[in-house]
Parts: structure tokens; sequence; C-alpha cells
């Protein structure tokens, strides 16, 4: 199945939105089940989360959209910018 990798950068001071809609994130990150290979905050230099990648498999990249756009960051409209990039992982620890 394909991989794609999710970038979404935060509107600007949008701790308090972030903070706010976390824990159901976090339950559909956990619903997203073997789909979800990895997830995580990006972090600035104060180790603030400022956005957001996650790598998920998916049949096509139409798939991969619905379920980014389901996430509740992107629905509470956290996110001012996101990218959807079609990965082939060759190289690393993760692929074995």
């Amino acid at each position: 199945m394909p991989i794609y990798h999710l970038t979404a950068i935060d509107i600007e001071n949008g701790f308090a939105l972030r903070a706010d809609t976390r824990p159901t994130h976090l339950e559909y990150l956990k619903d997203l089940g073997d789909d979800l290979l990895m997830a995580g905050p990006i972090l600035n230099n104060e180790q603030k989360a400022v956005g957001t990648i996650a790598i998920i498999t998916a049949e096509n990249e139409i798939i991969a959209k619905q379920i980014f756009d389901k996430d509740p960051y992107a629905k509470a409209g956290l996110f001012a910018s996101t990218e959807i990039k079609n990965i082939n992982p060759l190289f690393g620890k993760w692929c074995g």
C-alpha cells in the first residue's frame, strides 16, 4: 500500500487551540490503527509544537487527504498550511 507523508504548519499563536484539541486528536490517531506509521509535532526553538507530521498508509492520495482532513486539528482550523506527499522509504531503521 502507498505511504504518505503529511505535514501541517499551525496558524500563528495556535498554542491554545492545539492544547484544547489535543485529546480528540490523539484519540483520532489511535483509531487509525495500523494505517498510522508515525505521527508527532513539529517543534520550534522553544520546544513548543508549531505543526504536525504524520506518515500513513492509504490506497491513494485522495484517501490520504480525507484521513488528514478528518483529524480534529484540521477540523478545528489549527493548520495554516498542509502538504501531502507520496513517499518510498528505502533506507534507515524503519525500513528493515
